[in-house]
């Protein structure tokens, strides 16, 4: 079984964002101990009682870059990946607050979960980062999605039920209690932070996901575990932009 360890880039009212963004790392459920075993021992390394202080701490970025190569690279050695999902001004529009928001979003993440969960004939768990005072409804909204959803694709004879591979229950994690979350949570800074720096042609529907990965040091540093397609490429497998 897998596990998709989802956090969100920004907490940011609704109303201010040009855009939301949702990430989550994906692990096999039987090397999660290790995976966590290691990454707790990265942390005692630097004296860090959680990854995501990277993004405050007094370290020198050189060290803070040191830290995120070594985290990269126990997930990619365990085969872990990476999907996100970013949903531009005109699907926002479509949505009425951040609830409604955050469940369009978390229903595009299940859509990718369960496209990568069908080809390698797995079954999958959803694991996000607690959301103060919104968990509740965003476990009935998961559930609902969930067990009525179809998934489809053109070139398939029939479309598959997304409860057959993922389990209904939204799981609530505080990512002090779970390394990956942590690597989530830095992960998405820094996709974020990538956008942001082609915020414009993000506005104007012209994005070359490719190039994203030189937007910042942190986000190269990443790259490699972004799900990818066919052809090698990003945009679509391990970013997908609905505008």
């Amino acid at each position: 079984m897998k596990i998709m360890f989802i956090d969100e880039s920004k907490k940011v009212e609704l109303k201010k964002r040009k855009f939301f963004l949702l990430l989550g790392v994906v692990i096999d459920s039987e090397k999660m101990f290790g995976i966590e075993s290691e990454l707790r021992s990265l942390r005692n390394k630097y004296e860090l009682a959680n990854l995501s202080k990277l993004k405050t701490n007094h370290l020198d970025i050189e060290t803070k870059k040191d830290i995120c190569k070594e985290f990269a690279r126990i997930l990619k050695e365990s085969n872990s990946f990476v999907l996100s999902i970013i949903l531009g001004s005109i699907t926002m529009k479509n949505t009425n607050n951040f609830e409604d928001c955050y469940l369009e979003a978390i229903g595009f993440m299940v859509d990718r979960f369960f496209l990568n969960l069908n080809i390698s004939k797995d079954f999958g768990w959803v694991v996000h980062d607690s959301v103060e005072g919104s968990e509740k409804s965003f476990r009935e909204g998961f559930k609902k999605y969930v067990n009525t959803q179809i998934f489809s694709l053109p070139k398939w004879k029939y479309g598959y039920k997304i409860s057959d591979r993922i389990h209904p229950c939204l799981s609530f994690f505080e990512d002090e209690n779970c390394g990956v979350l942590q690597c989530s949570d830095l992960i998405a800074l820094a996709l974020n932070n990538a956008i942001w720096k082609d915020v414009k042609k993000l506005l104007e529907h012209d994005l070359n996901v490719e190039n994203l990965k030189d937007k910042n040091d942190f986000i190269g540093i990443y790259w490699d575990l972004f799900a990818k397609n066919k052809n090698g490429e990003v945009n679509g497998a391990g970013i997908k932009i609905w505008y």
